[in-house]
């Protein structure tokens, strides 16, 4: 074989000169230079797309953290205020599943942004690859059951995992 048939065959796609990244694997590139779907969150939010690059500055930032952790602090109070024994008619039990549903909806929208930044699954700091995120992700998946259950009569018996609520805060 000549020496220009082996330039040929380790040629990037485009012609030209073979560069360093056609002979190195897509998990060993710098995110950057890395193919589809490789440094796409969700198969579909590259490195440099404004969502996630948005979503990336908005976990960065001290306040974002202050904020979840102001919403957990009011969710276990309303937590500590519901009770089964509560009449289901009165106004602080529709305030509190008013509050439930908001409060769903805003850990659903943290965990949402967080994926969008980090990556799901894979990548170097995927959002399941933290311990306190799969809690996270399996409490926020529970509460959407929950209320799901709550609306969907064949699923009435999953309301048994109102139990794993406690876990929320």
């Amino acid at each position: 074989m000549s020496e220009d048939s082996s330039v040929r065959l380790n040629a990037s796609p485009l012609g030209g000169r073979p560069s360093s990244s056609s002979l190195q694997a897509p998990w060993e590139m710098e995110e950057d230079e890395r193919p589809w779907p490789y440094s796409h969150t969700l198969m579909c939010f590259g490195p440099r797309n404004p969502v996630r690059r948005l979503c990336r500055f908005l976990i960065t930032q001290p306040e974002f953290d202050r904020v979840v952790i102001i919403v957990i602090l009011l969710s276990s109070f309303c937590l500590g205020l519901d009770s089964p024994r509560n009449d289901p008619h009165a106004s602080l039990s529709l305030c509190l599943r008013t509050l439930d549903v908001v409060f769903t909806a805003f850990f659903f929208s943290e965990m949402l942004i967080k994926i969008i930044a980090m990556g799901f699954v894979f990548g170097e700091g995927a959002y399941l690859k933290s311990a306190w995120n799969i809690v996270d992700f399996f409490i926020v998946m529970v509460t959407l059951l929950i209320l799901l259950a709550d609306t969907v009569p064949q699923l009435r018996p999953l309301r048994v995992l109102r139990v794993a609520r406690v876990l929320r805060p």
